[in-house]
């Protein structure tokens, strides 16, 4: 970006936020009585209460989907973050196995003349991460299911 184009869009933020109103807050109770309850809108802005979101329902789901839900969340939550590390593994072991030379090295010292990884590699590190991420996944659930099992044993032992 020249600096001509950076100084015109710092401008155009600048001038946008002097020239637009801030939002309006709501206030959760008139402090003063003598204050009308419901005020008028700012400029004739009218609620619209159907752009409100519904209130939270807590939905029946069974144990297996709440199961299943939270797996999800895990392996989505967990891929970015295996997909440094096998990044950064596939790259030591290239490095390792060229016999330490430079033109190999590991992503924190990498240069622009630096090895660019082909297609295949590329395609084998993105299926280690999303393996590994289903893995952590099938951990937790693993984890969620024993800890759940020796609960249950415990109560039926505990019941009189």
């Amino acid at each position: 970006m020249t600096r001509a184009a950076a100084f015109t869009a710092a401008l155009a933020l600048i001038l946008a936020s002097a020239v637009l109103p801030a939002p309006a807050q709501e206030a959760s109770a008139p402090s003063d009585p003598a204050l009308p309850a419901d005020p008028a809108p700012p400029s004739g802005l009218k609620a619209a209460p159907e752009a409100l979101p519904g209130a939270f329902v807590q939905e029946d789901r069974s144990p297996f989907l709440t199961g299943l839900r939270r797996f999800e969340i895990i392996a989505f939550g967990a891929f970015p973050i295996m997909l440094f590390y096998s990044n950064l593994g596939f790259d030591i072991s290239r490095y390792a196995r060229s016999g330490y030379d430079p033109f190999y090295a590991p992503w924190p010292f990498k240069s622009e003349y630096s090895y660019k990884p082909s297609t295949p590699e590329i395609l084998a590190s993105l299926g280690t991460a999303a393996l590994l991420s289903v893995g952590v996944g099938t951990l937790d659930a693993v984890i969620r299911a024993s800890r759940a099992r020796k609960a249950a044993a415990r109560a039926r032992v505990d019941s009189p």
